[in-house]
């Protein structure tokens, strides 16, 4: 019962009630000389401890569990279906906690564990684990440490009827937070994908790696789509947000018309940052949020100007927090949107530790129902696209500085990006962002 109730208080986000009731469970099952009950126990609380970030902690927890039932002899299957749980939790808690040798030798032994599992568990057993579970696992395992190459690799021979519920996914700890086009690639192939997002069947696992210090998988542009923390794709015809999308190019022409400034290249920095050359080895400031703060301003004629909500990595309701940021983009208002940089961040983007920040301008639904956020990354170093219009823009012998640029120049160089030239698109700086909005945001790591 304590168990059960832990595991609810973690999904209700009530960690240190969660952690009481994970502390009882383990009296009680100790109590009871079960070592099934007492690895259970201890998983729960090792996941408790993970999501107050004490992942030392847990380790440590989850180790002594698994060594405690390795060494009661795992005579039975049900015993060995516990050996391989215990295995897969310490394997994705090392991968949290950055522990890439060990998270992956752990996953390797649950595998081997698993082996003479059935695919499906019988009635009443304590750990339903199977082998199917265990890849699933070791997909999670490699997008935490970062590597959506090996993670796809992972998954390639998983299928929906491996598993005995279509909740699955949504309940391993591994793909929580996970954007549902990458497992929906994973499990039913590129082919299925462009239901949820357009995956085209070329991508190669080789080609999906990550590159951030944050270890927050990212992925190149997918036939329109970006996979970083936040699922990103660019504007289509036919999308039709709140407000509309005429509306906020309007709003956007009209606020940079009119931005300030006795130079072209303060007009530049208001609205962007950009490199100092065209190699993006190093850009000009770091000045996200004094920029997002301004630029949000320019673009919020709605009564109360730019809304900046709570924490999104510390709310209590992220379903409610999201809905007051609903509120205010159909108002009018642009909404200030701080987050780390891997999750809110561009797929190429020169930033990848600490934060990021990012303004959304209107809310709405594709046409498969997702919704999604019209946002402005003013970040030039951003995507492909953006790097390119960029590049085009500095060319020359030798290339044009950005301090150099006219006011003419800074104008048509900020349109560019933010506008772009088609009449129903937006330059590549201005995209969709499919937050997961019942989740809180991973919190911002700011020492590196």
């Amino acid at each position: 019962m304590y168990s059960l109730a832990c595991a609810v208080l973690v999904k209700l986000g009530s960690y240190d009630r969660a952690r009481l009731t994970a502390d009882r469970a383990r009296t009680w099952a100790e109590a009871s000389g079960s070592p099934l009950a007492a690895a259970a126990a201890a998983r729960e609380l090792a996941i408790v401890l993970r999501h107050q970030d004490q992942h030392g902690a847990a380790q440590r927890l989850m180790s002594s569990a698994t060594d405690g039932l390795e060494a009661s002899g795992l005579r039975t299957e049900a015993t060995a279906a516990a050996y391989a749980q215990m295995l897969c939790t310490v394997a994705y808690t090392a991968a949290r906690a950055g522990r890439r040798t060990e998270a992956l030798a752990m996953t390797e032994e649950a595998r081997r564990a698993a082996r003479r599992l059935p695919q499906t568990a019988p009635p009443g057993r304590l750990f339903t684990i199977s082998p199917a579970a265990v890849d699933l696992y070791a997909v999670g395992v490699h997008w935490a440490l970062g590597d959506a190459g090996a993670a796809l690799d992972a998954g390639k021979n998983l299928r929906p009827e491996q598993f005995p519920t279509p909740t699955v996914l949504s309940r391993r700890p591994a793909l929580r937070r996970t954007p549902p086009v990458r497992w929906w690639a994973i499990i039913n192939g590129a082919d299925a994908a462009p239901r949820c997002c357009p995956v085209p069947s070329r991508s190669a696992p080789s080609s999906v790696r990550s590159d951030r210090h944050s270890g927050t998988p990212i992925e190149p542009r997918l036939g329109g789509c970006f996979v970083t923390g936040i699922r990103q794709a660019y504007v289509q015809a036919g999308d039709n947000p709140t407000p509309a999308l005429k509306d906020i190019k309007d709003r956007i022409a009209t606020a940079v018309d009119s931005t300030e400034g006795s130079t072209g290249f303060e007009r530049l920095t208001c609205w962007l940052q950009v490199p100092c050359d065209s190699a993006f080895g190093k850009m000009m400031d770091s000045n996200c949020m004094p920029r997002a703060k301004k630029v949000g301003a320019l673009l919020s004629p709605g009564k109360g100007g730019l809304f900046t909500p709570a924490d999104l990595g510390s709310v209590l309701n992220p379903s409610v927090t999201w809905a007051g940021i609903d509120t205010a983009l159909k108002a009018g208002r642009a909404v200030y949107v701080n987050g780390p940089a891997g999750h809110v961040g561009g797929a190429k983007s020169t930033f990848t530790t600490g934060f990021h920040v990012i303004v959304f301008l209107a809310v709405g639904k594709d046409a498969d129902g997702n919704v999604y956020y019209l946002g402005f990354d003013p970040d030039v170093s951003a995507t492909t696209e953006s790097r390119e219009v960029w590049k085009a823009l500095v060319a020359g012998d030798p290339e044009r500085k950005p301090e150099d640029f006219t006011a003419d120049e800074s104008l048509g160089a900020v349109k560019s990006l933010m506008l772009g030239d088609e009449e129903d698109g937006f330059g590549p700086l201005v995209r969709k962002y499919y937050v997961i909005t019942t989740d809180k945001f991973p919190r911002i790591n700011r020492f590196g």
